[in-house]
C-alpha cells in the first residue's frame, strides 16, 4: 500500500539523493551552434534543476536533450526547430558501465543503449492535446479502437492526491500510433461528484495533473533505465499542488530509480532538492554557462530564489558565525540562507536559547551551535537535549585558526590573503600577546582589510586542508542530520 504521508515522503527525499541510480547523466558538454558552444553542465545522480532568467535558453536545452535521446517508446515526437544547431557530448554511467556519446538534436541519433527518455512539459504539451482532442470530429469512434484502463483502488488514491480532489473513477485510454506528434497519448474519462467528463473539458491544470500522473505512471511500469525530463511543472499549478508533485516525484526517484533533469522557476519545486543538484544558467558575453547554486548561491538571490528556511542556528559570536557559514560550502542540502540565525552572545545564552525552544517543528529545527572549546564545560549540562552541535576542534574558532596559521607559515598566509610576507610579519607582531577574542580584529586594521574577510579566508584554509578533512565532514554530517529529521 502507497504511503501518502508526509513523514514518508520526507523519507523518500532522503532516499533519493543517497542511492545508487542505474542511470547516471554525468556531464553534457555542447559543441558548434552559436549560442550552446562550450557549454557544459556537470550533473549529481538522480534529479537535477536548471534554473535561470527568461529568455537564457532553458526551453532549447531541455528540447536539445529530449531530441538526443528520444526514442520510438518517448512520449512525443522530436522538435523540429531549435535554438541552436549544436552538437551534445553525453558522458553517462549505465549499469555501472561508463559511455560517452556524441549526439546531434536535430538528427535521428542511433543510441545502443536502452534508455527511455520523456518529457513532461505541461505548458506547451497541455493545450496541444487538449486542442488536439477538441479538434477530432471522429473521436468517439477512435476511441472505441482501445480499450480503456480503469484505474485500482490505489492508483485512483494516488490520482487524487496528486490533483487534489475526489475522483470517483478515472479511466485512461492510451491512444498509439494515430497523431503523428504523439507515439502514444492518454486520453482521461473522470468522474467526480456524480458528473462524468473527459481530457476535453477539463481545464488545463487538471488535464496537466493527471498526464503527470500518467507519465509517473509510465516511467514507473517500464522496467527500463528512465530519463523524466520535466520542463516548468508549476505551470496551471498552484504552491499546494507543486509541492504534491514534487513529493510523488520523489517517490519514483526513490523506489525505481529514475534519472530526472527539471528545469523551472518554482520555489516550490526546488524546496527540498539540494543547492549542489540545482544549476544556474546564465548568458555571458554572449555565451551560455552553467553555475552550481551551492557554491554560487547570489545567483539564485539574482532570479528572485532564496531556499526554504529549515532551522533557527544560535551561536556564540561573529566568529562562530563565519566559521559556520564556511562549513556550509561543504554541505550538499544546505547554503547560507538555508537558515534564520541568533548570536546569543557566550555558551551560557546558547543554552538559555537551547531550553527556551523546542527542538523541531514539522519541517523546522532549532539548533544550538556551541564552540569546540564548550565540549567539556558543557557535557552535563546538555543531558536530555539531542539538537545542538560543536564547532570542529577543541578550541574555539579563533584560537583554532591562530594555533593554524602559526604552523601555516607567513609565506602561505600571505599568499593566501594577497599580501606581502613583510606586511604579515608586521600584522602578527601587533596582535601577539592579544586575547585570541581581539587577535584578528588587530590584524585585520593592520592589513586594512574587513574583520569579516580576514577571518572568512582564514577559515578557508584550515577547512580545506586535508588534516582537517574529518573533522568537517563530521560536522557537516551531523548538521544535515540534525536540521532534516525534522
Amino acid at each position: 500500500m502507497i504511503s501518502l504521508r508526509q513523514a514518508k515522503f520526507d523519507d523518500h527525499w532522503r532516499t533519493a539523493f543517497k542511492r545508487q541510480y542505474p542511470l547516471v547523466l554525468k556531464s553534457m558538454r555542447f559543441q558548434e551552434g552559436k549560442v550552446f558552444d562550450g557549454a557544459k553542465l556537470v550533473l549529481r545522480p538522480g534529479v537535477n534543476a536548471i534554473v535561470g532568467k527568461n529568455g537564457v535558453g532553458k526551453s532549447n536545452f531541455v528540447r536539445a536533450l529530449y531530441n538526443s535521446l528520444m526514442g520510438e517508446s518517448s512520449n512525443r515526437e522530436r522538435f523540429s526547430r531549435l535554438l541552436d544547431e549544436s552538437t551534445v557530448q553525453l558522458d553517462m554511467v549505465l549499469a555501472g558501465t561508463e559511455y560517452s556519446v556524441n549526439l546531434a538534436p536535430l538528427k535521428k541519433n542511433e543510441v545502443d543503449h536502452d534508455i527511455l527518455c520523456l518529457l513532461y512539459d505541461p505548458c506547451t504539451l497541455i493545450p496541444e492535446i487538449q486542442a488536439l482532442f477538441s479538434k477530432q470530429d471522429n473521436l468517439e469512434e477512435l476511441l472505441e479502437g482501445f480499450s480503456p484502463v480503469r484505474l485500482s483502488g490505489e492508483e485512483l488514491r494516488l490520482a487524487n492526491f496528486i490533483a487534489n480532489t475526489s475522483y470517483s473513477s478515472v479511466e485512461i485510454v492510451n491512444i498509439e500510433d494515430e497523431y503523428t506528434s504523439f507515439p502514444i497519448l492518454p486520453f482521461f474519462i473522470v468522474c467526480r461528484d456524480g458528473v462524468r467528463y473527459d481530457s476535453r473539458d477539463m481545464g488545463l491544470g487538471e488535464l496537466s495533473l493527471l498526464y503527470y500522473f500518467w507519465i509517473i505512471g509510465y516511467v514507473s511500469d517500464s522496467g527500463r533505465n528512465c530519463l523524466l525530463i520535466i520542463e516548468e511543472p508549476e505551470s496551471f499549478l498552484p504552491p499546494l499542488i507543486q509541492n504534491r508533485l514534487c513529493d510523488v516525484l520523489a517517490m519514483v526517484l526513490a523506489v525505481k530509480g529514475i534519472a530526472c533533469l527539471i528545469s523551472t522557476h518554482s520555489e516550490h519545486v526546488l524546496r527540498k532538492i539540494p543547492r549542489d543538484h540545482i544549476h544556474v544558467m546564465s548568458r555571458v558575453m554572449g555565451k551560455v554557462h552553467f553555475f552550481n547554486a551551492a557554491s554560487h548561491f547570489e545567483q539564485m538571490s539574482v532570479l528572485g530564489l532564496t531556499a526554504p528556511k529549515k532551522a533557527m542556528i544560535f551561536y556564540e559570536d561573529k566568529a562562530a558565525f563565519l566559521f559556520f557559514c564556511a562549513l556550509l560550502k561543504f554541505s550538499s542540502l544546505y547554503v547560507k540562507d538555508s537558515f534564520y540565525y541568533h548570536c546569543s552572545g557566550s555558551e551560557g545564552d546558547v543554552l538559555t536559547d537551547l531550553k527556551r525552544f523546542p527542538s523541531g517543528l514539522s519541517g523546522f529545527s532549532f539548533v544550538a551551535m556551541f564552540d569546540g572549546d564548550s565540549r567539556v564545560n558543557m557535557s552535563d549540562k546538555l543531558v536530555g537535549f539531542n539538537n545542538y552541535i560543536f564547532l570542529p576542534s577543541k578550541l574555539s574558532p579563533e584560537e583554532a585558526l591562530i594555533a593554524y596559521i602559526e604552523d601555516l607559515g607567513v609565506e602561505a598566509l600571505a599568499g593566501h590573503l594577497g599580501k606581502s610576507v613583510e606586511d604579515i610579519n608586521v600584522a602578527i607582531d601587533v596582535a601577539a600577546g592579544l586575547d585570541h577574542h581581539d587577535y584578528f580584529m588587530d590584524i585585520s586594521r593592520t592589513l586594512k582589510l574587513s574583520y569579516d574577510d580576514l577571518f572568512a579566508r582564514i577559515c578557508d584554509l584550515w577547512i580545506s586542508d586535508p588534516d582537517n578533512k574529518n573533522s568537517v565532514e563530521s560536522f557537516v554530517s551531523q548538521l544535515e542530520h540534525l536540521v532534516s529529521k525534522h
